[in-house]
């Protein structure tokens, strides 16, 4: 295990690919103005089954599908669709844009094939404890038509990990799984998988000296109480790159293959040494083979 500083975490990913189902079924929750542009289906997927869900944990992946659209120009056989995709508060602020997701050098699709996906991960701008909306745009570009759907969505904190904070506070807390690229919902790793427990935008401290003075615990146990980890002090030397901090303070941990019971117990205690802040966070996690 090892303290680290984490460099901006950009997990929010949007793009759009092809893809052929042509389901006729309605989806709930997910408004749509056609102008030009008419799709037999639009649906949401999570790891690309539908779903009717409007709930979400941070750092989940989720698809807007548009299955068999009508109405696009055809030019040699082909269509250039574009899209963007928003994502907006619930003062209808935009939270982040991202517009032409084929690309500058799209060269079209084959007409035949006119249903798209567009996907995102639910991770910073977005935060979660709040209600979003996402907004899509399709356009064809050889001529005036268009679709545009809206769904509003609810971003959750993982269940699996409980903060208490006392003068210390943070954005996000969670899992994230070196090894696979991405953050852990279930709570279920593989022994010798690097994971990291990360702990972002955290304030409170009071600064002395143009430095912050921190100290973090790190104590890892399983179901039994048999002890895996503890770490008293993982910070050697105060902290003078602010910036980075808030970008994110992570615990990591590769657990070896052993007699292990199930859950464990992934805790994670940081205090400020210049004043009586502090913060708890534990997180119960599953190892397997």
């Amino acid at each position: 295990m090892k303290l680290v500083l984490l460099p901006l975490l950009t997990i929010l990913i949007l793009g759009c690919q092809m893809n052929t189902s042509s389901s006729k079924d309605g989806s709930k929750g997910i408004m749509v103005s056609e102008n030009g542009l008419s799709a037999s289906k639009v649906y949401l997927a999570d790891a690309e089954e539908e779903t009717d869900n409007r709930t979400f944990f941070y750092g989940q992946k989720i698809y807007t599908n548009f299955i068999d659209i009508d109405g696009f120009i055809e030019e040699n056989g082909k269509i250039f669709p574009q899209m963007d995709m928003f994502v907006l508060s619930k003062k209808g602020d935009t939270v982040l844009k991202r517009y032409d997701l084929f690309g500058a050098d799209f060269e079209g699709l084959d007409g035949d094939d006119s249903s798209l996906n567009g996907h995102m991960i639910l991770a910073r701008p977005i935060y979660s404890g709040t209600t979003y909306a996402l907004a899509c745009h399709i356009r064809d570009t050889k001529g005036n038509a268009s679709m545009n759907t809206k769904m509003d969505f609810e971003l959750v904190p993982d269940t699996k990990i409980k903060v208490v904070s006392n003068g210390l506070t943070y954005s996000e807390a969670y899992i994230y799984s070196d090894d696979r690229d991405e953050i852990i919902h279930d709570g279920t790793f593989k022994f010798f998988e690097n994971l990291r427990f990360d702990i972002q935008d955290l304030d409170g401290y009071v600064k002395k000296d143009q430095a912050i003075h921190l100290g973090m615990s790190v104590r890892v146990i399983d179901n039994d109480n048999n002890q895996i980890l503890d770490m008293a002090d993982v910070f050697e030397e105060p902290i003078t790159n602010e910036a980075l901090l808030k970008q994110g303070v992570a615990a990591t941990l590769i657990v070896k293959e052993g007699q292990i019971a199930n859950p464990l117990k992934w805790q994670i205690r940081i205090w400020d040494k210049n004043s009586e802040a502090k913060l708890k966070a534990e997180a119960k996690i599953n190892v397997k083979n």
